[in-house]
């Protein structure tokens, strides 16, 4: 459960700075409340980097899976 908060309020925190960067203003936050409100109409997605048992154990609702193996980094 604690997994699954965390991955919401990342989740809440990066459509914030998405959204701010636009405005350019500063970082700003978002309750889980609107965070659930913009995935419903399709303004937010959410990512899910837990391991493969963890997820299928329990995600947010929506969460879509991320395998590190398809992580891409740049040098």
């Amino acid at each position: 459960m604690v997994r699954i908060c965390t991955t919401l309020a990342l989740a809440a925190l990066l459509f914030g700075a998405a959204a701010r960067a636009e405005e350019k203003e500063e970082f700003g936050r978002l309750t889980v409340d609107q965070v659930a409100e913009h995935v419903a109409k399709g303004d937010a997605s959410i990512f899910d980097n837990n391991p493969k048992d963890m997820w299928q154990k329990g995600h947010v609702p929506t969460a879509a899976p991320v395998r590190r193996s398809r992580w891409v980094t740049s040098a």
